[in-house]
């Protein structure tokens, strides 16, 4: 056998250069970075371009992390509480903690019809198809609203006055968690009671109380702006008129005789050229102060589109729309004249109102972000437009691209289809007769009632305060304040509230009928305004805090006996203003002594007796001097004359007791007038 032969191998020993391939890795280096920078880049735009033109998309989803075909789940086992709430204090009818077999068919569909709509929209919103009541138990929206009319004047003459009234009458809460769907949705009977509520309670509310008077409206579950939903107005100016009684005079308006011969007027010689250059120059700067507005309120409203932060589309909040010239509205159509004179119905239209506020505005105002889903009692409708704003939505829910619905056919005023033309088909619409859909009037929730002693109430603890951009407004329940205040306005110099300008205070029921109470904090100034039926006409009062200063009262001269019209008290003398008295007197000043109050000068002034008549003597002044026991008449001008005729009375010295005064002319002087020598 060979004799194996085991070599060592000696030990490598060389030098390594450490910057052999610096300048390769560099290069490799740098090309993975600009790659890294592009792809960033082209995210960032993707995003933003996600973020701006599909509101739909992943950022809208509600539960990050929870699957979305969970989100809104109904249970099919169709659970009840019979047993908890069937003897609870609360008195709930059956109805309430019970399911029907039709509500239980109802909520079948609306299950169907959710996992359908996710498994085809993965990346939509959730929808709120069945909410858990005050009882615990799902039911479905449309089921929940419950039309009622009211027997109260003001709650069937105007949509103003019913949306008032229920964002005065139940005090809003908004959700714990505002950007998942709301965990309840209590009836709107419950809610009377409660007055307290969400924004999709209130809106139910609203929306039962506006059908019950005739309207077609709707709720609608959607985003609004984080103000809306906290129900901030801080930001927003006093949306109302500010009320000021203010005394208009009749002033006698004389009419001018027109002149047949007139002269004709002098030719202008001066030249307009400047004027008329300063005009032109004018008009531009005019034009372009409104191409600039222009282009800025463009770039504002491109800028509104961009979110505010990272909830800005997920904030759920619930309001209602009035569809005009909806297929199941009662009211009077709208309609237009076209191109070649045909009158045509106008299509539908949509007027947004917001329950916690009560105001009304246009589908095109900038406080709600998306609309998701609309329904009324009769059906349910899903949102599949593509749009920027909400002022661009169509509001034809007849047409199936724009609205899914999902109780097909449903009110039967919208089963009407196109059909292609046909020989034997003489009318394009043809109504779908013979089938019977699933409906959704299945009303589980009592008639609403409202008490008189509640509507007068009408705010939650009998008063209301809203702070808005400069002003508060407080408004009260009748008879809660002493001293029977109703409403309080104060307007500040600032927009954080903090620097007071002037106050306005409204009143009702008072004993001395004072409607009104003006408070300017600068000048310390107050003016109480009275309604009428006061025994003295009073009308108003203008005072300072400082009694030294002058007061004014103002009368209704029509209603008096004397004519009074304005009485001003000043410092030492009192005036007296007559409007249309029997002697012609229509002003009375009275001047005391300082200090003492003792009587000192009184002046009469008249007014003449007619202004035609020649050679009257008509007294124009009457001054009484008690001090120098004087009497001073002043007569008015008569035609021609050069002055006017003056009489002096001088006051005999008393007589003895039981004698007359004796009438001496000495005592007596008069001053005729002259006249023009011509």
């Amino acid at each position: 056998m060979p004799k194996v032969i085991f070599q060592k191998y000696k030990k490598f020993s060389g030098t390594i250069d450490p910057n052999k391939h610096a300048a390769k890795l560099k290069e490799i280096e740098e090309r993975r970075t600009e790659e890294l920078e592009m792809s960033y880049e082209f995210e960032e735009e993707m995003e933003e371009e996600e973020s701006e033109f599909e509101y739909e998309e992943s950022e809208l989803s509600l539960s990050e992390g929870d699957p979305a075909i969970q989100i809104g789940k109904i249970d099919l086992s169709f659970p009840e509480t019979t047993e908890e709430f069937q003897d609870s204090p609360q008195c709930f009818p059956p109805s309430y903690y019970t399911l029907s077999s039709k509500e239980r068919l109802l909520l079948l569909y609306a299950e169907n019809f959710r996992k359908q709509f996710v498994l085809s929209h993965p990346r939509r919103r959730a929808m709120v198809l069945a909410l858990p009541n005050e009882c615990k138990v799902q039911k479905f929206v449309c089921t929940t609203i419950r039309p009622t009319a009211f027997a109260y004047p003001e709650l069937v003459s105007s949509v103003e006055e019913i949306a008032k009234f229920v964002a005065d009458f139940v005090q809003y809460e908004p959700m714990e968690d505002q950007t998942n769907l709301p965990t309840r949705l209590i009836s709107p009977e419950t809610l009377l009671r409660k007055r307290r509520g969400n924004s999709y309670e209130m809106a139910t509310l609203l929306a039962s109380m506006l059908i019950g008077a005739g309207h077609p409206a709707m709720v609608v579950s959607g985003v609004a702006r984080q103000e809306t939903v906290l129900n901030d107005q801080h930001n927003v100016p006093y949306p109302y008129p500010i009320i000021k009684e203010e005394s208009v005079e009749q002033e006698q308006v004389k009419e001018e005789q027109s002149v047949k011969y007139k002269l004709r007027a002098l030719p202008d010689l001066e030249s307009h050229l400047e004027e008329e250059m300063a005009e032109v120059h004018k008009r531009r700067a005019e034009e372009q102060r409104r191409l600039e507005e222009n282009l800025l309120r463009k770039q504002m409203a491109d800028l509104e589109l961009l979110a505010v932060d990272r909830y800005h589309y997920r904030r759920s909040h619930a309001w209602v729309v009035i569809i005009n010239n909806a297929p199941w509205s009662v009211k009077p159509r709208i309609t237009y004249t076209d191109v070649n004179g045909d009158v045509v119905e106008a299509p539908p239209t949509g007027v947004f109102i917001e329950p916690s506020t009560g105001f009304i505005c246009e589908t095109g105002c900038k406080q709600y972000i998306l609309v998701d889903t609309v329904w009324n009692q009769y059906n349910y409708y899903v949102n599949k437009q593509k749009y920027q704003r909400v002022g661009d939505l169509r509001w034809d829910l007849r047409d199936i691209n724009d609205w899914e619905h999902m109780l097909p056919g449903e009110p039967p005023e919208m089963r009407t289809y196109k059909v292609s033309s046909d020989e034997n088909i003489t009318d394009g619409d043809t109504d779908v007769n013979d089938e019977k859909h699933l409906d959704a009037i299945c009303y589980w929730v009592n008639r609403l009632h409202i008490g008189f002693a509640d509507y007068e109430q009408r705010f939650p603890g009998s008063g209301k305060k809203v702070q808005y951009k400069g002003a508060i407004h407080e408004r009260f329940s009748p008879y809660s304040q002493r001293d029977g205040k109703v409403m309080q306005l104060t307007l500040f110099n600032d927009n954080i509230c903090t620097d007071p300008r002037v106050r306005y205070e409204y009143y009702k029921n008072r004993f001395d009928l004072m409607e009104q109470l003006n408070y300017t904090y600068e000048t310390d100034h107050y003016e109480e305004l009275f309604t009428k039926g006061r025994n003295d006409s009073l009308k108003s009062i203008e005072y300072f805090s400082d009694t030294s200063l002058p007061r004014r009262l103002s009368f209704s001269s029509n209603s008096r006996l004397d004519s009074l019209e304005t009485v001003d008290l000043n410092p030492g003398s009192i005036i007296l203003h007559y409007k249309d008295q029997s002697d012609r007197c229509w002003y009375r000043e009275f001047q005391f002594k300082p200090g003492g109050g003792v009587l000192k000068k009184v002046v009469e002034k008249f007014h003449r007796s007619d202004e035609d008549e020649i050679g009257s003597n008509d007294i124009a002044s009457r001054t009484f001097l008690f001090h120098q026991n004087k009497i001073i008449l002043q007569f008015h001008y008569t035609f021609g004359a050069l002055t006017a005729t003056t009489v002096e009375f001088t006051k005999p010295p008393k007589p003895d007791y039981g004698k007359e005064l004796i009438y001496d002319e000495k005592l007596t002087k008069i001053y005729r007038i002259r006249y023009v020598l011509i």
